[in-house]
């Protein structure tokens, strides 16, 4: 991920997360600008983004809920930089209470500082991001997405931030402007304490979190940075939108310095499907990061085609091993071959699937058996063989679902029931595996550009119509890549930029999860 060039405004960069996502930002070479009240606290980020050797940041003491400090800000930036590329709304507060106990002050304040202030800026920016079309990334939680007791003011604003996010996705898609948010857990920052926890509680309460997060851990600004890095970039994220990007649940130390960019070198990485598609897509991609892959497929000539094209790239040429997921025998060779090799799995991603048209009235048990054997019997099956190797150097596991696991598709029954299932798989297994430092996420495309549907039968001229009218269905007003899809399951598989992500269904589909017809 590179930001040279890109001017990032950063709110509430005066410490946590903020100050967080300005040094790492600054690191990977944004041109930041850091807004807070707190002057002397800004002064001594900026002074240690400036340690990196980097751009220095500008400072700029702003409240976010004063209009016109918000006015003067975005003024400022323009008149240095002549240009905005990236907004992140980070400024935020917490407060306790019940319904009983909160009163409308309480209420108010939490919703100016946490969502009208959000609606503010987001308007005097967008000129600017509309012009250069940029991107937004704003701070959520996971209070967001869940309930909490004693917190009712504050989750009401970060649920309405939220659909905030996913409504401002929809409505600048269209012009290439993307907006998400990152929803993080219990992050340890001063955020509890400026709630009047005392550092004992608080050391009790990081202590308790130990289990209600299932890694076992609390996670870091810089987790959350990582992720914010993510989405904003174009390069990482360009199909993403609409998306809250949960940070909440490594194993492995995290530095500035490991997380300049996704590095797989050493890492054993096996891609099933990898034959076409989104899996000869995944294989370029993380060859090329310094992987060392294992690609298995049923058709050899193509695999060899893909094993080509990735030696090609002057990295670690791949081995291939010509195999069918629904046969268990293949699943024990692929996996004893790999380990025979290599002595080691460090990344499994299960990729290999297959679509089927059909109705409740028209498809029938032999399509739905197909169907399920294919894109969940297999991935249980794999998953179970390789766990031994990746629970040994604590790895990670991908499995590529689709917007029809968290969609439901007429016409297509069997198809959107085992991707259901296999996001299910996903979180479960997630849960079971965190304790003992596996990840496991999953990543859902909408429409991309592959041979998966003419796999199951649509014409060259009827595909072709087909695309031009996913423009409509898709906020971006395009269809996907492999690329970028392969550019989410690096993130993911990465523990220098998603070490506290896991049970995540990434959404790759352009904002299609959050189109609602009408």
């Amino acid at each position: 991920m590179d930001f040279t060039g890109k001017v990032v405004l950063i709110t509430g960069a005066s410490s946590g997360i903020g100050a967080a996502t300005a040094k790492y930002l600054t690191n990977l070479g944004a041109t930041c600008v850091l807004a807070a009240r707190n002057e002397a606290k800004l002064a001594e980020v900026r002074k240690e983004c400036a340690a990196l050797g980097k751009v220095e940041p500008l400072t700029v003491v702003a409240d976010v809920t004063h209009q016109a400090d918000l006015e003067r800000l975005v003024k400022v930036i323009i008149a240095k930089y002549g240009r905005l590329n990236v907004l992140v709304n980070n400024a935020g507060k917490g407060c306790s209470g019940t319904i009983e106990e909160a009163d409308v002050e309480q209420f108010d304040d939490m919703l100016n500082t946490n969502l009208r202030s959000v609606f503010c800026l987001t308007k005097l920016a967008l000129p600017h991001l509309l012009a250069v079309k940029g991107n937004i990334v704003n701070i959520s939680s996971v209070a967001g997405t869940n309930s909490f007791v004693n917190l009712v003011s504050y989750c009401v604003s970060k649920s309405a931030l939220d659909q905030f996010t996913r409504c401002a996705a929809l409505d600048l898609a269209p012009k290439g402007v993307r907006v998400n948010s990152v929803n993080p857990a219990v992050i340890v920052t001063n955020f509890h304490k400026t709630l009047g926890m005392e550092d004992k509680a608080y050391a009790a309460y990081l202590k308790h979190s130990e289990s209600t997060h299932p890694m076992g851990r609390v996670g870091t600004g810089e987790e959350v940075a990582a992720s914010v890095a993510f989405l904003a970039c174009d390069a990482t994220a360009s199909f993403t939108t609409g998306t809250c990007l949960r940070v909440d649940v490594s194993c492995e130390s995290f530095t500035l310095s490991s997380a300049r960019r996704m590095d797989f070198t050493g890492k054993v990485v096996l891609i099933t499907g990898a034959s076409s598609g989104i899996g000869a897509a995944t294989a370029k991609y993380l060859t090329n990061l310094g992987a060392t892959c294992v690609l298995a497929a049923r058709n050899e000539a193509n695999l060899a085609e893909v094993r080509k094209e990735c030696a090609a790239l002057g990295k670690v040429e791949p081995l291939t091993v010509v195999t069918d997921v629904t046969k268990f025998a293949d699943l024990e060779r692929l996996v004893k071959v790999t380990i025979a090799k290599y002595g080691r799995l460090d990344v499994l991603v299960n990729n290999a699937g297959k679509g089927a048209a059909g109705s409740i009235e028209v498809a029938d048990l032999e399509q739905f058996d197909d169907i399920l054997d294919t894109n969940l019997r297999s991935v249980f099956s794999l998953t179970k063989l390789a766990l031994p190797h990746l629970l040994a150097v604590k790895g990670n596991i991908v499995n590529i679902s689709s917007v029809a696991g968290t969609n439901s598709f007429s016409n297509a029954l069997s198809y959107c029931v085992s991707k259901s299932a296999l996001d299910q798989f996903t979180r479960c297994t997630a849960l079971d595996l965190a304790p003992k430092g596996v990840r496991v996420n999953s990543v859902n495309p909408a429409v991309i550009v592959t041979n998966f549907h003419k796999a199951i039968g649509m014409e060259d001229e009827t595909y072709a119509a087909y695309l031009k009218h996913c423009e409509s269905t898709h906020p971006l007003g395009r269809v996907g890549t492999g690329e970028e899809v392969a550019a989410s399951i690096a993130f993911l598989a990465c523990d220098a930029t998603a070490s506290f992500t896991t049970g995540t269904c990434l959404r790759v589909d352009g904002g299609k999860h959050i189109l609602t017809p009408r």
